[in-house]
């Protein structure tokens, strides 16, 4: 009965034992557990805000040095400021640190600027080049939104072999003008700065509001080949790897795993169980960065497998004590047991003050406690594990504290080149207010001058007296004429020049002045009468010139000179670069003449020109025309020049009319052919009844 009784006893206390440690093993793998989720967590914690806080600073000093530069591209409109635009571009890039930089006409919808004058100067808005990414819907929320500065979240930008570009869109007060700053993602070092301090099983990455990269992943860094090759195991097409290949980047082109994705807009600030983009499970912590436009997401990668290395070491030494430890209650059951309660208490408050207190832990302080000395030394194991993870957590945030100083110092920095910066943009802000001035002043004077220069381009008063008829129409590109058109009358012959200097503005009018006092010394002083020997004296005179002024004769001129000589009822015609219409009872006829100009830098002193002879003696009507080549030249809608075939066919149209009443016909047709196109160059007629 005894017996009975002894081995019931007996069988009630094993099992409370076997119970008991099963209980005890679960109990100390959920403290472990619990360990080192708080310290992952903790860890990847530490790292995202650190992050997060240098890429807000990062960002927010773009904003600010864009907002600040602002004030460089005001009044952009004016002249004066325009000459200046690529020396304020380059301030502009240098202080932000630009890829390029763009000026665009939010009113017109164009790229009127930019520091690397690329292909994009020019291009509409709506051009196919801007589909992709809507350049025209992110000026729009700049300028609608009333922001001063947005972010223009775009990884592929077409005119860069669609290479990822990031657009920092700021407008200029009391203008139509919006200055794009282009950045290049692959050269910021938002996620590096702090690599030195991490783990190598640590991956830091920004992720857009699609999912996919917006910043190279560690291993791309290290490795380009292998993630390519695991890329195109997982289904990523040729395109994107080809592309991937071609740009050295990953960023637009690779995904993040689906829950990533799935948490992304849910601001899950806690720790997940995802697929790596280095293709290993990891533990992931995802912070979001929302900034003026910008849709990111900061996510920080901790490889499952080196998160957990450490506590699984821990787990083991755990385990196998606390088999030991059962072992020991068997043997204290089999030998009646009650002696070991005593140590499996003591040690179980060893192991809560363990958890409570790793730093100050020490397991000698329990030796009276009623632990055995093998569960003692046993505890030393553990306790030296926990600490060393827990000092290596220590170290990690000292680190990170570390280089958080070593960031201020750099910001700091930063914002004292920033102050410098600021002053010298008030510096040339002064200088701009003085330069204006002075430019004022200038413009004033060539204002002055350019009224002296605008000289009547034709004085009908010389024919009065000599022609029964004509009419001349003259269009003018700019204030001052290129064209001009001279007239003498000596003995019984007429001279009749229409001419171009193939110059513009006051180099022009300069020409003209010169050439005019030329013609009539040649006319009147000298009395040549030939117009080829009046053109060779010309050519001659300009190019002897030209060696004492290159800048203003240093173009050929072109000009046709015709004399008629009533007399002996005789036109004669030579032209350098020219051509004739005359008009005999029923006939239009063309008379070209020789195909170059007067003049020049690379004239010839010896020229000669063909002196053609027009018989009117036996003529009834006739009618003269002199042109010059920009009514001819000019162009329409579709592009397409007047021409000379066209200009002949008009005269024979208009041939019933009196000579008078052409100009009209004549300068209508001009009007409604060049339409709402820009005038290309000077364009001039002279019509002349002669019989």
């Amino acid at each position: 009965m005894f017996r009975k009784i002894q081995s019931s006893i007996f069988s009630y206390f094993f099992t409370i034992v076997i119970i008991a440690l099963i209980v005890l093993v679960a109990g100390i793998n959920s403290i472990i557990t619990r360990f080192e989720k708080k310290s992952i967590d903790q860890y990847l914690k530490q790292i995202t805000l650190t992050v997060s806080s240098f890429a807000d600073k990062k960002l927010e000093s773009k904003r600010k040095d864009v907002k600040e530069l602002s004030g460089l591209f005001i009044d952009l409109g004016k002249s004066e400021v325009a000459k200046n635009i690529d020396k304020q571009l380059k301030i502009a890039k240098e202080i932000t640190r630009a890829d390029d930089i763009l000026i665009i006409d939010s009113k017109q919808q164009t790229i009127t600027n930019s520091f690397k004058k690329g292909q994009e100067i020019g291009l509409n808005l709506n051009d196919k080049a801007f589909e992709s990414f809507k350049l025209s819907a992110l000026i729009k929320n700049i300028t609608n939104d009333k922001k001063e500065v947005f972010w223009g979240d775009i990884y592929a930008y077409p005119l860069s072999d669609n290479a990822p570009r990031i657009f920092l869109l700021s407008k200029i007060e009391n203008s139509d003008k919006v200055i794009a700053y282009v950045f290049d993602p692959r050269k910021w070092e938002l996620s590096r700065f702090i690599d030195a301090n991490l783990e190598q099983s640590t991956d830091v990455l920004f992720v857009g509001s699609d999912g996919k990269l917006r910043s190279n992943s560690k291993q791309f860094e290290l490795n380009p080949s292998a993630v390519l090759l695991r890329l195109s195991q997982q289904g990523y097409s040729k395109a994107e790897l080809e592309r991937a290949k071609k740009l050295n980047t990953i960023i637009g082109i690779q995904r993040v795993d689906k829950r990533i994705i799935d948490e992304l807009d849910q601001f899950n600030r806690g720790v997940i169980d995802v697929a790596s983009v280095n293709g290993v499970r990891s533990l992931a912590m995802i912070q979001p960065i929302r900034k003026d436009g910008l849709n990111w997401n900061l996510v920080v990668e901790y490889e499952k497998t080196q998160a957990i290395a450490g506590w699984s070491n821990v787990r083991i030494y755990i385990n196998i004590l606390l088999i030991i430890i059962g072992l020991f209650f068997i043997i204290a059951v089999v030998q009646g047991g009650r002696r070991l309660a005593k140590p499996i208490y003591a040690l179980r408050k060893a192991l809560e003050d363990l958890e409570e207190r790793p730093k100050v832990f020490i397991a000698s302080d329990y030796e009276n406690t009623g632990i055995t000395e093998e569960m003692l030394a046993k505890l030393e194991s553990i306790s030296s594990l926990v600490k060393g993870q827990h000092e290596k957590g220590v170290k990690v945030k000292e680190k990170l504290e570390k280089s958080e100083k070593k960031l201020v110092r750099k910001m700091d920095l930063l914002d004292q080149e920033l102050d410098r910066t600021k002053g010298l943009v008030r510096d040339v802000n002064a200088l701009e207010v003085v330069n204006n001035e002075v430019n004022q002043r200038v413009e004033n004077t060539i204002k002055s001058i350019k009224r002296v220069l605008k000289v009547k381009l034709f004085d009908a008063s010389v024919f009065s007296s000599s022609v029964e008829n004509f009419f001349h129409m003259s269009s003018l590109k700019s204030d001052i004429s290129s064209d001009f058109i001279l007239s003498f009358e000596r003995d019984s012959r007429l001279f009749f020049f229409l001419g171009d200097t193939n110059k513009h503005n006051t180099d022009a009018a300069l020409y003209r002045m010169v050439i005019n006092s030329l013609i009539n010394d040649v006319v009147n002083v000298k009395k040549i009468s030939s117009p080829d020997r009046i053109l060779e004296t010309l050519n001659r005179q300009i190019l002897d010139m030209l060696k004492h002024d290159e800048f203003v004769f240093d173009y050929p001129v072109n000009l046709a000179v015709c004399v008629y000589d009533r007399q002996r009822q005789m036109i004669e015609f030579s032209s350098a670069n020219q051509s004739i219409f005359i008009y005999r009872d029923t006939v239009l006829d063309e008379i070209k003449g020789d195909n170059i100009g007067i003049g020049g830098v690379n004239g010839e002193h010896q020229l000669k020109f063909e002196n053609h002879y027009l018989p009117i003696n036996r003529v009834k009507n006739c009618n003269l025309y002199m042109f010059s080549d920009g009514y001819i030249n000019q162009t329409n809608r579709e592009n397409i020049p007047f021409g000379q075939f066209r200009l002949k066919e008009l005269l024979i149209d208009i041939q019933s009319e009196a000579i008078d009443n052409q100009k009209d016909y004549v300068q209508k047709t001009f009007i409604e052919w060049k339409g709402d196109e820009n005038q290309q160059d000077d364009a001039s007629i002279l019509g002349l009844k002669l019989i």
